[in-house]
């Protein structure tokens, strides 16, 4: 994985091989948002699909998610963990 620099502003990203035996290959956006958990539940809520429960990344202070829109389209959320030093 490849990320921008670190402490710049803009929008990061990161460039990365498909990890999984049925991932679909494409692009991958995240949102950030304040709770995870809570924007996968609206999602589903939508008409959504959800991939990836909330789960913490550890060592990193993340906390991400993923879903399906109703077009099979996959968006991520992503959530800082503010307690994570």
């Amino acid at each position: 994985m490849a990320n921008t620099k670190d402490g710049e502003l803009g929008i990061d990203s990161g460039i990365y091989q498909h990890q999984y035996e049925n991932d679909t290959p494409g692009v991958r956006i995240y949102a950030q948002v304040d709770d995870a958990a809570a924007y996968l539940a609206k999602a589903q809520e939508l008409g959504g699909t959800l991939v990836q429960e909330a789960m913490e990344i550890p060592g990193i202070g993340i906390i991400v998610g993923m879903f399906l829109d109703p077009e099979g389209n996959r968006f991520g959320v992503i959530q800082p963990r503010h307690d994570h030093g």
